[in-house]
C-alpha cells in the first residue's frame, strides 16, 4: 500500500517575503533620512553657527529652554518606543495580514518621526540659539535611538508573527491508495 503525503494550507493572504521587502524599504528610507538629517543638521551647526548663540548659556531663558528640551528628550524617545511596541500587540491581533503590515509599517514612520522630532529640535536649539555643548550630547542620544528604531525583514516577520501563522497553518494529509 503506498501513502502519498500531500501539504494543504488555507487560502488566505500569506505574507510574501517581497511584500515584506517593500514595506522594509519605506520604512529604511524614512529611517536614513532622519537619520543624516539629523547628522548634517549638527554638522553644519556645529561648523558654520553663531559660536556665541542668541543667549548665553548661562542666561535664564538658555536654562529654561535647555530644561525643557531635555524634558522633551527624556519623554519623546521612550513614549515612541513604548507606543509602537504597545501597537504592535495590538496589531499581531489583526487576521487580514496585509493590514498588519500596513498598521506595522505606519507605526514604524511614526516611530522614527517621534525620535527624529527630538533630535532635530534639539538641533535647532543648538544650532540657532544657545550652541551649547549639553545639547550636542542629548541631540547625540536621539542618534543613538534612532539605530533602536533600525528594522529589517526578519524583524518584521518575527514581530509580527507572520512566520509562526504560517507554520500552523500546514496540515499533513495521508491518503492511503
Amino acid at each position: 500500500m503506498e501513502v502519498e503525503k500531500f501539504e494543504i494550507k488555507k487560502n488566505r493572504n500569506i505574507m510574501t517575503e517581497e511584500t515584506v521587502n517593500k514595506s522594509y524599504k519605506k520604512i529604511n528610507i524614512v529611517f536614513i533620512a532622519a537619520y543624516f538629517s539629523i547628522l548634517i543638521m549638527m554638522i553644519i551647526g556645529y561648523f558654520f553657527g553663531n559660536k556665541n548663540g542668541i543667549w548665553n548659556e548661562q542666561s535664564n531663558q538658555a536654562i529654561t529652554l535647555t530644561s525643557i528640551y531635555y524634558i522633551f528628550l527624556l519623554a519623546t524617545i521612550p513614549f515612541s518606543l513604548y507606543f509602537f511596541n504597545k501597537k504592535n500587540k495590538e496589531w499581531i491581533a489583526l487576521t487580514n495580514e496585509t493590514e498588519k503590515l500596513q498598521r506595522y509599517e505606519r507605526g514604524a514612520v511614526w516611530r522614527v518621526a517621534g525620535v527624529w522630532a527630538s533630535g532635530f529640535i534639539g538641533t535647532v536649539i543648538y544650532f540657532f540659539l544657545i550652541h551649547s555643548t549639553s545639547i550636542i550630547f542629548c541631540v547625540s542620544i536621539s542618534v543613538v535611538a534612532l539605530l533602536f528604531c533600525r528594522t529589517n525583514t526578519r524583524t518584521i516577520f518575527s514581530q509580527l508573527n507572520f512566520e509562526e501563522e504560517d507554520e500552523n497553518e500546514i496540515k499533513n494529509i495521508e491518503i492511503k491508495k
